[in-house]
């Protein structure tokens, strides 16, 4: 019994340490996709970004507020606004009261305000976030944001700058 026993254990630890090797190895993959779609956004590569960040942001990325931010902007820039929307929604879920939060808040008030094909379904969330009172705490410098209809590009333009920017003015 004492062999079993140890037997047992053995192979508990060993499918531990195997499924805890798995998941740590699949958390280092994400987080090298992220990286590379954020230089691929800094080459002004947009479609690129959107298109490595999509493939996980269902999977392991799927609770990263850095990855959605990343998507979201991207989008933006390539004048998807719904999917942008989407993806700021869930940044400002995922990470409220942040930098991330707050320019999220930004461009959505701001493809809220021009863009007149939003489903109804990203208005309703984006009412409820906003009836819920959840505002950015962090102290960013404010953005103008132009509020009259203009094109996809200029939207994109007028909006946000990715965080990697903004660190260096704060």
């Amino acid at each position: 019994m004492i062999s079993e026993s140890s037997d047992t254990k053995k192979y508990l630890c060993a499918a531990a340490l195997a499924l805890y090797c798995g998941l740590s190895g699949t958390a280092a993959l994400a987080q090298e996709s992220l990286k590379q779609a954020i230089s691929l956004y800094n080459k002004n590569d947009f479609a690129s970004c959107t298109a490595l960040l999509s493939k996980d942001i269902n999977g392991s990325l799927r609770n990263n507020a850095s990855a959605h931010y990343y998507l979201a902007t991207a989008c933006l820039r390539l004048g998807q606004n719904n999917a942008a929307a989407e993806h700021y929604l869930a940044t400002s879920r995922l990470a409220p009261g942040t930098v991330y939060d707050n320019y999220s808040k930004k461009a959505l008030q701001s493809i809220m305000a021009r863009a007149s094909n939003v489903p109804a379904s990203i208005k309703e969330q984006y009412q409820r976030q906003n009836s819920q009172g959840q505002t950015g705490t962090s102290t960013v410098p404010a953005l103008v944001l132009v509020l009259v209809p203009a094109p996809a590009q200029t939207l994109a333009r007028s909006v946000i700058p990715p965080l990697h920017q903004l660190a260096s003015k704060m």
